[in-house]
């Protein structure tokens, strides 16, 4: 086959799989979500659903249903980078410290090392929930569970007001 006959189809082909590759994302993708940019906190929304998040007038109920998330309550995704102007930063960790002692069961075994907790805090610097992301023992699990779930923090600040937000903290055993 000719070198402009093969390059001719080589060209053709690509440009088929564009179109139907294109297509097949728009089907698939999903589109339901869509970004309010106009507001500062970055609302979410479901424009097409029955259920959305704006009030919806439904003759046969009477229930306004709401999403928490239209409310102006973003919660971020795990690995989402958020961008503010100030981090959360741990209050009270003597007191946890403090009142999660290491065992000492965990001493006599000669178990130390750390751990790193992903933890959600919300816009009011509450814990939400954590996940660790570095674990050097997997003996330290319910102390660094314990330990995060009992840490207060300032709430993270971006444009003058607070949003929820993922903080990294480390721990050390024994303390």
């Amino acid at each position: 086959m000719p070198t402009k006959r093969k390059n001719f189809w080589v060209l053709l082909t690509l440009l088929a799989l564009t179109i139907t590759g294109g297509r097949w994302l728009y089907r698939h993708a999903p589109q339901d979500l869509q970004c309010d940019m106009q507001r500062p906190e970055m609302t979410w929304h479901r424009p097409h659903h029955r259920h959305a998040c704006t009030p919806q007038h439904d003759r046969h109920k009477k229930k306004r249903r709401r999403c928490g998330i239209a409310t102006g309550v973003y919660t971020p995704g795990f690995n989402e980078f958020v961008r503010v102007d100030q981090e959360p930063q741990v209050l009270n960790r003597p007191l946890v410290e403090a009142e999660v002692p290491y065992p000492a069961f965990l001493l006599d075994a000669g178990i130390q090392g750390t751990a790193t907790a992903r933890i959600l805090v919300d816009e009011h610097g509450n814990y939400q929930r954590h996940q660790l992301i570095h674990l050097s023992h997997p003996a330290l699990r319910p102390l660094c569970d314990r330990q995060a779930a009992l840490l207060e923090f300032t709430p993270a600040m971006r444009h003058g007001s607070t949003v929820r937000y993922w903080v990294n903290v480390p721990f050390s055993f024994p303390q």
